[in-house]
């Protein structure tokens, strides 16, 4: 996804950008492999479009909104049977097709998992004692969804009462690390939001600001599917750069208001 923002808002003109930029049919389609994904692009693009003052000027935003459009429309127009293919496709397709927004119904087989998931959360932590409920379950803790009717949770699990995977943030630190772990979680999010929101409003480095960006997107993608956040090497290692800048920004604020009042 941040190729794709990046060829799109950040490339320059030149014989580099342009290849960069053929390239990119074949990135989006190997990029673009659930409907979340979809979801974290349109945030991204958003950004760029109505909150970045420094990386992208207003002429670029406005040739971006023509000519890209123009392209996608007719790409889609001839190219249609390619789109069907990828995962994004199908997988909204399918999954809007077997929801009820109206009765918030889901039908299929991935959300109907996870909230099977949620539901055999809570019934352990209502079975937990004291001890449990606070410090969780452990790290390596298992759960026993062997009702599950996901197919391929099925599939993929030789023994379905020892499940490690838990998709939902909010019920796998629960499960694993109790309310103590349901706190952190909570604050660390909130401290992110904040170190990603000031160096968004500070950075000009182009490196910078999308890693801030994968850290929020990360974050958010967690809630539904947590594994993606906590397995993520490239995730960590970028918290504790936008960490780093955050705190950087800060002192030069700071340095710069005591050198104004002399």
């Amino acid at each position: 996804m941040l190729a794709i923002v990046y060829a799109i808002f950040l490339t320059k003109f030149n014989l580099q950008g342009i290849l960069l930029i053929a390239t990119l049919p074949l990135i989006v389609m190997n990029s673009l492999i659930g409907k979340s994904s979809l979801i974290m692009l349109a945030v991204l693009i958003l950004y760029f479009f109505l909150f970045d003052k420094k990386l992208v000027s207003p002429q670029k935003k406005i040739y971006i909104a023509i000519v890209p459009t123009v392209l996608i429309v007719v790409g889609s127009i001839f190219f249609w049977n390619k789109i069907e293919t990828t995962g994004a496709y199908r997988n909204t397709v399918y999954f809007l097709k077997n929801t009820d927004f109206k009765e918030f119904k889901f039908k299929d087989m991935s959300t109907g998992h996870r909230i099977f998931e949620g539901q055999r959360v809570l019934e352990e932590f209502g079975k937990s004692n004291t001890y449990i409920k606070i410090f969780g379950n452990g790290f390596g803790a298992t759960i026993d969804l062997s009702d599950t009717k996901d197919v391929a949770v099925q599939a993929s699990n030789n023994d379905l009462t020892n499940v490690r995977h838990i998709h939902i943030g909010f019920f796998a630190v629960l499960y694993r690390y109790g309310l103590i772990g349901l706190l952190v979680y909570f604050l660390f999010i909130r401290k992110m939001i904040k170190s990603c929101s000031y160096v968004l409003k500070r950075s000009d480095n182009y490196a910078i600001v999308l890693g801030a960006l994968y850290v929020i997107i990360i974050i958010f993608d967690s809630f539904i599917t947590f594994p993606h956040m906590m397995s993520n090497i490239m995730f960590w290692l970028i918290v504790f750069v936008i960490l780093h800048e955050s705190e950087r920004f800060k002192r030069v604020s700071v340095l710069s208001k005591s050198d104004y009042k002399y």
